[in-house]
């Protein structure tokens, strides 16, 4: 029986999703494609009907991540306006994401696996990246739009950086402080626009 383009944009969304947990848990190398698709009831064969290749779905479930992501500071920005970064810190460097694989960030769990892709897709990724910036500069306090995008660059990436390091840590004491430390000094920075300037 003939799939319609509807039933077959479903299923593809169903894979995408699917995949994403799995990918956070097991990177992209070591992800059981058969295992993705006999959760969705489909055969592994049945992938390559909507992805070119495992490197494919892998670009695309990480492009559709960071739109959604996107879409949600976005939607967030109209609640919180200018204390939406604050929320945002709060929420990413909440202490149950340290162990919380599978429900926490994709650049945490797979940013080594990223650079393995083609740089045409890594440029793909690399656009929407800069939207996801854009749109997070948006929730800070700061004046000048050139310092709330500065400043969003670097609290993402200290966030995914201290989520990292704290992974990698076996004590847990250690892996706390490691957040709350990040996570204090990043909230000063979005009070008031406060400027971390960094002394040459």
């Amino acid at each position: 029986m003939r799939v319609s383009q509807e039933a077959k944009a479903q299923i593809k969304e169903k894979i995408l999703v699917e995949a994403l947990s799995s990918l956070k848990v097991w990177g992209q190398s070591a992800a059981p494609v058969d295992k993705i698709m006999k959760q969705l009831g489909l055969t592994s064969g049945a992938l390559y009907s909507h992805f070119k290749s495992k490197d494919d779905l892998f670009a695309q479930v990480i492009l559709r991540e960071l739109q959604r992501l996107i879409d949600l500071h976005s939607q967030q920005h109209k609640k919180y306006g200018t204390q939406t970064a604050t929320k945002f810190i709060e929420y990413y460097l909440d202490e149950r994401h340290i162990d919380g694989v599978e429900r926490g960030c994709m650049f945490v769990a797979l940013g080594a696996d990223m650079h393995r892709l083609k740089p045409s897709v890594r440029g793909l990724i690399e656009a929407k990246m800069e939207l996801m910036f854009a749109a997070i500069s948006e929730g800070l306090p700061h004046k000048r739009k050139v310092d709330r995008l500065r400043h969003a660059k670097f609290i993402f990436s200290s966030m995914v950086g201290a989520l990292v390091m704290a992974r990698a840590m076996k004590n847990d004491l250690v892996k706390t402080e490691m957040i709350r430390i990040t996570k204090q000094f990043l909230l000063t920075i979005t009070k008031d626009g406060v400027n971390y300037e960094i002394k040459q």
